[in-house]
């Protein structure tokens, strides 16, 4: 399975109902993904262990993209107050709200973001000294 079909794979997974034009964000959405994780690491070409990494940083950077271009309830089939309240990554912590301390636009941001910025620690273990 491709990265493209893995992104797919994934949104649909959280309730996003992927639609034919959605590819052209999410073709740009992975390539921009790829490039920020080769640049970080110094390296030519994803490794299998980034992989899955790289699925979830693009479903993050296509979530972050469609939220702040069309406004529309992105995850409509998905109860965001069911999912852990806190994660944490590296320096990175991300709390989910439970109950009423947080609307469910902003459990709905904080779940994007934790997409957009985890696997730090992992990232590490790929990047290479650049000359």
């Amino acid at each position: 399975m491709d990265i493209l079909d893995l992104v797919k794979a994934r949104l649909q997974s959280f309730g996003y109902d992927v639609k034919p034009e959605d590819d052209c964000a999410l073709t740009f959405a992975i390539g921009d993904t790829e490039q920020a994780l080769l640049d970080f690491c110094n390296i030519d070409e994803i490794p299998e262990g980034l992989r899955y990494l790289c699925v979830d940083r693009a479903v993050g950077e296509f979530l972050f993209t469609k939220r702040a271009t069309s406004g529309e309830d992105l995850l409509s089939g998905v109860s965001l107050d069911l999912m852990a309240s806190q994660i944490k990554e590296g320096d990175v912590t991300v709390q989910y709200g439970t109950g009423s301390d947080m609307t469910p636009s902003a459990r709905l941001d904080a779940f994007i973001k934790a997409f957009r910025v985890k696997g730090k620690d992992q990232l590490l273990r790929y990047r290479r000294i650049a000359w």
